[in-house]
């Protein structure tokens, strides 16, 4: 189970995945912009691949003032965890992420990373309609701390060498869960926005009692 990508459609009601939606368009105007969606200067070297966010809890503290919003983010990653008989534990970062079409061509490789370096659960749930994949890549070299911590050091990663094993297109209610010691990014969309819920979870198995964190 560890190592797998799980797809799951319509893991909220249809009125929730509406909600949620109708809350990302209604409030463009209160996502902050990144200059670089990345989000750490030694991965890209500060290339300018923009994007917005709506931070809704970090560092286990609930950020958003709007509970109900916060509420079906929740139970986004709940209701994966017992569909996979997982005891959820506890997330470290839930956020909404804004892509807007670039408008210029780009390397996806430039944009590759991982949301924490800890071991941790990913999940990607799409708000909308939209292109621009979800992708998940594996090290050839070891998907390991080592090797992350080449990412934020002098050494530098060689992100050419990765091999794409899983390519997710943005589907409203549809849901991707993955290990977060893949390697991944988002590429942009070309014609649309693309609205996505970001999750960063820990979790253990109960009947194995072997915990992923």
């Amino acid at each position: 189970m560890i190592d797998d990508i799980l797809v799951f459609e319509d893991i909220l009601t249809q009125e929730e995945q509406d909600i949620i939606l109708k809350f990302s368009i209604d409030n463009k105007d209160n996502f902050d912009l990144l200059e670089n969606t990345v989000g750490n200067a030694k991965v890209v070297n500060l290339k300018p691949y923009p994007g917005k966010v709506f931070m809704v809890k970090l560092d286990n503290k609930i950020v958003i003032p709007h509970l109900d919003i916060y509420e079906i983010i929740h139970s986004i990653e709940k209701r994966i965890c017992d569909k996979i008989g997982f005891d959820f534990l506890h997330n470290s970062r839930q956020k909404i992420n804004w892509l807007e079409p670039l408008g210029r061509e780009y390397n996806p490789l430039e944009l590759i990373h991982w949301d924490d370096i800890q071991q941790h659960y990913v999940i990607v749930y799409y708000i909308n309609d939209s292109d621009g994949d979800t992708c998940i890549y594996n090290n050839p070299n070891g998907n390991t701390a080592s090797e992350f911590m080449k990412t934020y050091s002098n050494e530098g990663l060689d992100f050419s060498s990765f091999e794409l094993i899983k390519s997710v297109t943005p589907k409203k209610g549809r849901a991707v869960l993955f290990n977060g010691k893949y390697a991944h990014c988002a590429t942009y969309p070309t014609n649309s926005d693309r609205f996505v819920v970001n999750i960063n979870f820990m979790g253990k198995e109960p009947k194995k009692n072997k915990s992923f964190i």
